[in-house]
């Protein structure tokens, strides 16, 4: 079955309703599924099993055991990528009407729950590799982006340091992870399963086990951090797992943890009031804070850094979904996984993403003059006092 009939079938299986509700464990196993009528619990280094997000997903299953063959399973679409992209093959969003191709397609990629299929064929020493390079060329971009907009640079010296959470952090937010001995009527999935139902949003997770603590993947020995020239490298892959499944190539994850990255390091940069009034024109839904504008700048910032991947990179095309061109998926990634993470009526956040980035409206084809393009943009022009 080719992979293009298996995500548009699966468009029909996505709920209307609120899905972390609902879930199903499908067996990943490359071999086959399991005899028994509950799947074997995996263990922390071979989690064979899968969430998805509806009952009617068992049909999902039997495509993986039966139509897919075992040895391809993992390189065909997984759940991950069809409950971030699936909506885009959907007659519905898939209209001529300008709100529909601008925006109502990334507006349906909510935070189904997350699963992780093919993790133990991850291999997490290359993760952060790949990690530190991508910080590395978006830390530098930003860098540059600041200067050629008169945005002072702080001092060689100084650097943004990222708090890697603590085990004690880890247990204390994912409390419902904690499987006991005592606890034989669940497995180690189920439990996190549970979990997921309540903070579905969530990538990073720590689980204890008979007593013994684990991460995925495991944190490297030593405290990140960046100097103010962009030099400095910060392993991040272990903290957000990939976002459409462990083989798929590194440049989907960009659009995700690359903009939250960008994100915190501009907490520490001044915003101009008259910048800020500009976006809050084009978006009166949103409150006085400033976290959202800085959304809005960062996306900028990391869009220059996608701009240089494709110097070096290959030019990514999904099977099956080979009209979504890269820069599509850079903003489908950073909205599904920022702007409405968690909160599915505040559209509003990706408005200000979308309507202040004319990349935004180039890589979707906005007309001018559309909410999403609108015909007053709010150019960054911030400067520092005395242009310093």
């Amino acid at each position: 079955m080719a992979t293009e009939e298996i995500v548009l079938g699966l468009t029909a299986l996505i709920p209307d309703d609120d899905p972390d509700r609902y879930y199903s464990i499908v067996s990943m196993l490359p071999g086959g599924a399991s005899t028994s009528d509950r799947p074997p619990s995996p263990t922390v280094y071979n989690l064979s099993e899968v969430a998805v997000g509806h009952p009617l997903t068992l049909g999902y299953q039997d495509f993986l055991l039966y139509d897919v063959p075992p040895h391809n399973v993992t390189a065909y679409v997984t759940w991950e990528l069809v409950r971030q992209l699936g909506p885009l093959a959907d007659p519905r969003f898939s209209t001529d009407t300008a709100e529909a191709t601008c925006f109502d397609a990334v507006y349906r990629l909510m935070p189904y729950p997350t699963m992780m299929p093919g993790m133990q064929a991850l291999n997490s020493y290359k993760g952060w590799q790949e990690a530190e390079l991508t910080f590395r060329d978006v830390a530098e971009a930003l860098v540059s982006f600041m200067k050629i907009h008169g945005v002072a640079v702080r001092g060689k010296n100084a650097k943004f340091t990222l708090a890697l959470p603590t085990t004690s952090d880890l247990d204390n937010f994912y409390e419902d992870l904690r499987v006991t001995e005592d606890d034989k009527h669940h497995s180690l999935l189920e439990a996190y399963l549970t979990a997921l139902t309540h903070i579905r949003s969530k990538e990073l997770h720590s689980v204890f086990f008979g007593g013994s603590g684990y991460f995925y993947p495991i944190p490297p020995p030593r405290h990140p951090e960046v100097t103010a020239s962009g030099r400095g490298r910060i392993p991040l892959t272990w903290l957000l797992p990939p976002r459409f499944g462990a083989d798929a190539p590194a440049s989907l994850n960009y659009g995700g943890f690359a903009l939250e990255l960008v994100t915190a390091l501009l907490r520490g940069a001044p915003l101009g009031q008259s910048w800020l009034g500009c976006l809050q024109s084009n978006e009166p839904l949103v409150g006085p804070g400033n976290d959202w504008a800085r959304l809005a700048l960062a996306t900028e910032v990391v869009a220059a850094f996608v701009d240089r991947h494709y110097e070096v990179g290959q030019l990514l095309a999904l099977p099956g979904l080979e009209f979504l061109s890269e820069d599509m998926l850079f903003f489908i990634s950073a909205c599904a996984g920022m702007c409405a993470k968690g909160e599915p009526g505040a559209r509003y956040r990706c408005h200000v993403v979308a309507s202040s980035s004319p990349n935004f409206a180039r890589a979707f084809g906005c007309t001018r003059s559309n909410r999403l393009s609108p015909k007053k943009r709010c150019p960054y022009s911030n400067r520092t006092r005395n242009g310093q």
